[in-house]
């Protein structure tokens, strides 16, 4: 409880410290550029765009052999 109170007190006044408990970043001056990953937490990662459904089946229909034939 006296921990939490001394956190929220440093978030409060708005101190550099309380910035980075707010922010969720290391604290003590670690580097962030690399590394931090247990305070930043897991990453978000990236979405990859679909390719249109509708232009896919019409090639392999084209490329079908013929029935009389």
């Amino acid at each position: 409880r006296e921990i939490s109170m001394n956190v929220k007190r440093l978030m409060d006044i708005g101190s550099y410290r309380g910035i980075r408990h707010r922010r969720g970043l290391p604290v003590r001056g670690q580097r962030t550029h690399t590394n931090a990953r247990t305070r930043k937490g897991k990453t978000r990662g990236v979405m990859v765009k679909k390719k249109p459904v509708a232009a896919a089946p019409a090639a392999p229909a084209a490329a079908a052999p013929k029935a009389g034939a």
